[in-house]
């Protein structure tokens, strides 16, 4: 299982050191104490891939609602047995605050990758909050460790081309478009060609956050490309999730880009003999011996 491979990886002095900010997905959506039930209905999806955050007046977390949490208020019984006291609150209609998980489990955004790892594993947790001064700000799980993983193991193999390159796309809701995932891996395959110009792409993450708005329809979009550049990341906002994932392609290939001028400019330096420092200038040193008081 997940949990077995990341308590297994999460020791080894080779495991991934990356910031833990740079991980996971960005906290999209923040439950009240006083919300109902009824604020999760259009969160289900969401809470399938990891909890949600609750937190206070002020912003801060104060606890945590998961699948598990949800379902022992939806699955308990309606009616019960004669010496049972009556239930007067409808499922929907129960506050979060009496079933949610307190503390959450939480990590500093100091911390790396291998130390969320350790965490989950001590916790026996799927997922982390990243927090900031007491506020989530992003949420790790399991598989942004194991994907992280996969992306360093496969930056030793000697192989290269876009077709060893593993894409992964969370974040998707089981009721879209059966074709929206073929349209967005046509266009990341596009995308990749691309960069494979500038570098290697090893590993692909890309993660689709809506926004917890009824009102709009926009989403947060991440990608985090990994390469033998080393890790690149990008982020976009917007209503057209094709736009975004386009442009998310598009700055990597930028970055990329910049990267490796930069890595060409230094290797032409390298290369470049050194200026001749041994040539005698008799003014020069004279106004040396001048300003160091140093004359004969």
């Amino acid at each position: 299982s997940r949990t077995d491979l990341v308590a297994a990886l999460s020791g080894l002095p080779q495991f991934p050191r990356e910031p833990v900010a740079r991980l996971g997905s960005p906290v999209t959506v923040l439950l009240r104490e006083d919300h109902t039930v009824r604020h999760l209905q259009e969160q289900f999806r969401t809470l399938e891939e990891h909890p949600l955050p609750v937190v206070d007046k002020k912003g801060r977390l104060v606890g945590a609602v998961g699948i598990a949490d949800l379902t022992s208020v939806l699955w308990r019984p309606d009616t019960g047995g004669k010496r049972d006291l009556p239930q007067t609150t409808r499922a929907l209609d129960v506050r979060i605050a009496s079933f949610m998980h307190r503390p959450a489990v939480t990590i500093g955004d100091e911390r790396n990758a291998a130390d969320a790892a350790d965490r989950m594993t001590r916790a026996k947790v799927s997922s982390v909050f990243v927090v900031e001064a007491d506020r989530p700000v992003r949420v790790v799980g399991q598989a942004d460790l194991l994907g992280l993983v996969v992306g360093a193991a496969r930056a030793q193999l000697a192989s290269s081309g876009v077709q060893d390159c593993y894409v992964e796309i969370t974040g998707l809701r089981g009721s879209s478009d059966p074709g929206l995932l073929a349209d967005i891996d046509h266009l990341v395959a596009q995308g990749l060609k691309r960069i494979a110009h500038h570098a290697r792409p090893i590993l692909f993450s890309l993660h689709l956050s809506p926004h917890a708005t009824h009102r709009t329809a926009d989403i947060t979009v991440e990608g985090r490309l990994h390469t033998d550049f080393g890790i690149f990341y990008a982020s976009q906002s917007g209503w057209n999730l094709m736009a975004a994932v386009s442009a998310i392609l598009e700055e990597l290939g930028g970055q990329l880009r910049r990267e490796g001028e930069s890595r060409r400019k230094q290797a032409r330096s390298r290369r470049r003999p050194a200026a001749d420092e041994s040539i005698d200038d008799p003014d020069l040193e004279r106004r040396i011996r001048a300003a160091t008081g140093d004359e004969a």
